[in-house]
């Protein structure tokens, strides 16, 4: 099954808008788009929130639903059911690489799928400006990464 998880640190912002933009672009361009698993998981998470009104409010804006979200600690169990692992930032790419090695070919930072090394951070500005500004940059990192996610999502280990 094509599969990709995106990591964050608390799996509230960055990691849910990556695999809610990412759905929904799999959703206009794909056939075989409900083949896919897409979710989210952080790499320091407290388990089970929900993530911010703020944050739901500027997903809506977009036409996107995260009201249903909890955050989640990323987990071995949680690895091996993924093709496709994308951090925002490099140490949390190096962090899982190190303590998850059977993963390690698999885990990428998001920003490489699109051949470059930027850092993707967690928002200092949490209003919905912040939100929206980051809300940009993931959908571009995406867009731009898009084919390399859907040739890697699809591999088999």
């Amino acid at each position: 099954m094509p599969s990709v998880l995106f990591v964050c640190q608390g799996n509230l912002y960055r990691s849910v808008a990556a695999s809610t933009i990412f759905n929904e672009k799999l959703r206009r361009s794909e056939a075989d788009w409900q083949q896919w698993r897409v979710e989210s998981a952080g790499t320091w998470a407290r388990e089970n929130l929900p993530t911010t009104p703020e944050m739901m409010a500027v997903m809506a804006k977009r036409g996107l639903d995260v009201k249903n979200h909890h955050s989640r600690m990323v987990s071995a169990e949680i690895l091996a059911g993924f093709a496709l692992i994308l951090t925002m930032e490099s140490g949390q790419k190096e962090a899982l690489q190190i303590e998850f090695p059977f993963a390690s070919r698999r885990i990428y930072l998001l920003t490489e799928m699109a051949g470059a090394r930027v850092q993707i951070y967690d928002p200092f500005d949490t209003s919905a400006l912040g939100l929206q500004i980051l809300f940009n940059q993931i959908d571009d990192w995406l867009e731009r990464g898009f084919q390399r996610i859907l040739e890697l999502g699809r591999a088999q280990d």
